[in-house]
This record gives C-alpha cells, sequence and structure tokens, in this order.
C-alpha cells in the first residue's frame, strides 16, 4: 500500500516552522489552487510525495540551499523573488542553511491538466512538472504576488480575479516548464461503442437533471472541448441538443401513455425547466402543444 500523498494543509507537519499568512489552504476546502505563507526554520528535511505541484517564491532567500539529486546535493544561492517548482508524487530532500521566509501555490493536477487539454483543444498524455530548485522567472514570481494580494483583500470580483490569475500560472507553466504529450487526433477522432453506450445510458436515466458538458466529457475521460468535438462527428449534432432530443422524446412517449399524467409534472421529470419550457419545446418541433400532441395520441388510439 502506497503512503498518502502530502497535501497543503499538513506542511508543518514535516517542516519545522510557522504560518505567517493562512491564505486559502484548509477550512475544509479542497481547492484545485490554493495559497499559503510560512516561516520556516534552518533544517534538512525529506519532503513526501507531494499530491499537488508547489510553487514556491521566496521572500527571504538564502546562501546555501540545498537539493538532493541523483546522489548528489547541488547547492545553489535563491534570492528573494525566486521561484523553487516541486513536482507531485515524488519524494524530494533539502536543506537551508539560514531562517527562511516563502509562500507556497499549490495547483492540482487536475486543473492544471484540463487546461492544458483546452490550450491544445486536444487530450494530453504524461503530463508532469519536473523539479527545478532555483528558478529565476520575474512574470511567474509576479504572478504568485498578485494572487497572494488577490486572496488577502476580499474586494469586489475577486473571485473573478482569483480565477483569471490561476489560469495564467497554469499557462505559464504549461509553455515553461511542462512536459507533455498530445495525444494523436486519429487515435481519439470518433467515441467507442463502448463510450457511446455508456452516454447513452447515463442521459437517458438522468434526463431529470443538470446535464453539463463537463459531467458528460468527465465520464468518458475527455477535455471539454474534445469530447465537443468528437460527440458532433458521430452524433451529427451538439451534447446539448443531442439531450435536448431525448428530454423531448422521454416527454412525448409520457404524453402519449397517459391521459393522467399532470403535463407539468412530466416537464420536470424530462429536465424541463417548467411547463412552458416543455410547451416551447414541443411547439418547435411538432407545432403542438404537450395538450394537443397528448390528444392528439389518444384520437389516434381510439380509430
Amino acid at each position: 500500500m502506497q503512503p498518502a500523498l502530502l497535501t497543503p494543509d499538513k506542511m508543518l507537519d514535516v517542516i519545522p516552522g510557522r504560518v505567517t499568512c493562512l491564505g486559502t489552504v484548509g477550512n475544509n476546502r479542497d481547492l484545485p489552487v490554493s495559497f499559503r505563507g510560512y516561516q520556516f526554520d534552518k533544517t534538512e528535511v525529506n519532503i513526501p510525495s507531494l499530491r499537488d505541484y508547489k510553487l514556491v517564491k521566496w521572500n527571504k532567500g538564502s546562501d546555501n540551499l540545498g537539493f538532493y539529486e541523483n546522489g548528489v546535493w547541488r547547492k545553489s544561492h535563491v534570492a528573494e523573488g525566486n521561484i523553487t517548482l516541486l513536482s507531485r508524487g515524488e519524494e524530494t530532500r533539502w536543506y537551508w542553511m539560514n531562517d527562511i521566509e516563502v509562500s507556497h501555490v499549490y495547483i492540482s493536477h487536475g486543473l492544471i491538466n484540463k487546461i492544458a487539454n483546452e490550450t491544445f483543444d486536444r487530450d494530453i498524455d504524461d503530463f508532469s512538472i519536473k523539479h527545478h530548485p532555483v528558478v529565476n522567472d520575474s512574470s511567474l514570481s509576479r504572478i504568485i504576488e498578485l494572487y497572494e494580494q488577490e486572496c488577502s483583500n476580499g474586494k469586489v470580483g475577486s473571485d473573478i480575479y482569483l480565477q483569471t490569475l490561476e489560469v495564467q500560472m497554469c499557462i505559464h507553466l504549461i509553455r515553461n516548464y511542462a512536459q507533455f504529450t498530445v495525444k494523436d487526433v486519429g487515435l481519439t477522432s470518433r467515441l467507442s461503442s463502448r463510450k457511446k453506450k455508456l452516454l447513452e445510458e447515463y442521459i437517458e436515466e438522468n434526463l431529470s437533471t443538470s446535464l453539463s458538458v463537463q459531467k458528460l466529457s468527465g465520464l468518458v475521460g475527455l477535455s471539454q472541448s474534445h469530447f465537443i468535438r468528437v460527440f458532433s462527428s458521430d452524433y451529427g449534432c451538439s451534447p446539448h441538443h443531442y439531450v435536448q432530443y431525448r428530454r423531448l422524446r422521454r416527454a412525448q412517449l409520457l404524453l402519449s401513455s397517459s391521459s393522467d399524467y399532470p403535463i407539468k409534472a412530466i416537464a420536470i421529470e424530462c429536465g424541463f425547466s417548467d411547463q412552458s419550457h416543455l410547451t416551447r419545446a414541443l411547439k418547435s418541433k411538432l407545432s403542438l402543444t404537450p395538450g394537443q400532441y397528448r390528444s392528439q395520441c389518444f384520437i389516434k388510439m381510439t380509430r
């Protein structure tokens, strides 16, 4: 059994020090990006495998930072504003010869992989970011600084601004530090029979719920943009139009099979927001209201 990966809220269990800025780590929230400020004591430490990628912005540097790599200690000087990048899923060993002050930004693999998929409009394989003990990257340092400030001020529009900075950070990392392969579009240009069956059954079983592209693409393991493209190629329409078609077919079936089932209840069961929504959809397709369609069906049955 593999040991648990180290999460952001457990960092002080491993490295001796104290929190200087609470940031967004913890509070029973599992955020795709989180931030916290620390002061760490002079130490030598083994850092267990991380769950997330970790960006370290140095607010107080060290003339003697050591990183153990390939059986050798590599010594570096790290200045204020420099960045250290730590990969995920891989234990590392470090020392620093004075007390230090740093800001940590943790980025989930799920988020950065999703943004990579959307950036290239293709599905990405084998995404990783290697360890970088010290990099002088003023652009990344500035984005992290802005992120810290925005986490603390809580001004109007803060959530949107933070999301924008998160995307900027991810794209910067993808451009400058990430390693990955782009799947051959020919290998994923169609949905397999198994995935089609999975999608169709899921949609039929969940017509009464909100069926978003995010849910459907996640079900078959594709990015949203790539899913829309291959779905449209296979079905001849977008996922949204297919779901609407299946909702309407279900409503037609229920209307034609019972004269007592309230139209409002049918609309809700089929995933329409209300009876008016169902009426608009049916009139657009058949030029009939639900009541007219039901009456027409039962007239035909009595002939």
